[in-house]
């Protein structure tokens, strides 16, 4: 897939930039772009279905999403708490098939709201390649240091509202495997290996684990999978 975070964003470089939960998955919107006009004048937007138009970069989410790994998350119903390492693996498995499910809807690259992110966006959106240069950051180093990852700029230079569903299906699907099997592989003594986050945040493999499978199962309530 295209490597682009989500609604746990804190487990990554920075806040997550979504507008909400997506009630009608089918409903087309067309996307928004703004023209430049003249000093003094108010800028009007107009509207196109051309990909090529970049659409509105979602509103920021600021919320701090860490207490999933404690409670069960209420807007998606993500229990952190009750995730062992051994459903890991199924499980990361698991969210690749739902997402390969609603990446086949016909209105797929549709937003269901101008400034929310449509299925095949979500589905750019590399959550399991990210995790796993983590993961394996972790494992073979001591305490190691995150490298920030800009998710917006990544989503506009990848332009994710471009590609093609059958493509990013094939795409995450490969990389939901190898994280899986990147799981898979952790020793027993290695859940507990920290890593940083430039902000002075520490992660272990068990914590990113969980964080990753509520950011997967939360984009999948988000596209109303």
């Amino acid at each position: 897939m295209h490597a682009g975070l989500g609604a746990l964003a804190s487990c990554l470089s920075g806040p997550r930039r979504r507008a909400g939960p997506i009630d009608q998955p089918h409903q087309v919107v067309t996307l928004v772009a703004w023209i430049p006009l003249p000093a003094g004048l108010t800028r009007l937007p107009i509207t196109s279905t051309d990909v090529t138009v970049e659409p509105l970069a979602p509103a920021p989410d600021d919320k701090d999403w860490m207490c999933v790994l404690d409670t069960a998350c209420r807007d998606c119903g993500f229990d952190g708490a009750a995730i062992t390492t051994a459903d890991v693996a199924p499980q990361v498995r698991d969210t690749a098939t739902a997402f390969a499910i609603v990446l086949q809807r016909p209105g797929a690259r549709d937003r269901p709201q101008p400034d929310v992110w449509s299925v095949l966006e979500y589905g750019c959106h590399d959550l399991w390649r990210a995790f796993d240069e983590r993961v394996c950051l972790i494992l073979s180093q001591v305490d190691p240091l995150f490298p920030n990852w800009d998710q917006d700029a990544t989503a506009r230079a990848e332009r994710y509202w471009t590609q093609e569903p059958v493509v990013v299906t094939a795409e995450l699907a490969a990389a939901a495997e190898t994280v899986a099997r990147t799981f898979e592989g952790v020793d027993v003594d290695n859940w507990s290996r920290p890593g940083r986050r430039s902000n002075g945040s520490v992660f272990t493999v068990d914590s990113l684990a969980r964080c990753l499978l509520h950011e997967l199962v939360h984009h999948l309530h988000d596209v109303g999978a």
